[in-house]
């Protein structure tokens, strides 16, 4: 069997290919993963996972407008590490986009990482059920309401509300309550 000189080239191509291929460096890396929004109040789940790196790691975790504690942790690279990050309750309503950073190096200080990503704030809104004694009203019935507020988590929300009113189908206000305080199951 005779090999032709445009075999031989391909054969010799795929073996330069093949090895350059096996010198490449394989380099550390990591991968963080943060919610890209979180509720005031909330607790949001912070996750990193390193990858080619035999030292521990030191990392730093804050963001911008004090929206969370600053996160100081020693990781072992490899484990995959979670932590839950409470967000404050108290977080102005001007501020809607914030800047999460991670700066960090390994503890031999052969790997060193920065990276920076945005995430907004979601205020938190609320899913309210009213339920009524009867599917239909005649005029001069007493109308008569339970009303369930629950919060992100589907949680009963146990708090005073300024105002909570209920409308007809042509947008007319059939009952109102004002200074609603919703701690008794009302």
């Amino acid at each position: 069997m005779k090999i032709t000189y445009s075999q031989a080239l391909n054969c010799l191509t795929i073996f330069i290919l093949c090895v350059l291929c096996l010198q490449q460096e394989i380099k550390p890396s990591f991968l963080a993963t943060f919610p890209t929004s979180v509720i005031p109040g909330a607790t949001a789940k912070f996750c990193i996972n390193f990858e080619n790196i035999d030292s521990q790691i030191q990392f730093t975790l804050e963001a911008d407008h004090l929206v969370f504690k600053t996160v100081d942790k020693i990781v072992d690279p490899k484990i995959k590490s979670c932590f839950d990050i409470p967000i404050k309750e108290a977080i102005s309503e001007f501020i809607s986009d914030c800047k999460i950073t991670i700066t960090g190096s390994s503890l031999d200080n052969s790997y060193k990482f920065n990276d920076s990503k945005y995430f907004s704030i979601k205020k938190e809104n609320y899913f309210r059920m009213i339920e009524t004694d009867k599917p239909i009203y005649k005029p001069g019935d007493k109308l008569r309401v339970r009303v369930l507020t629950l919060n992100f988590e589907l949680k009963p929300l146990l708090k005073k509300f300024k105002e909570i009113f209920v409308l007809d189908s042509s947008g007319s206000r059939i009952n109102q309550w004002i200074e609603f305080n919703d701690t008794n199951g009302n």
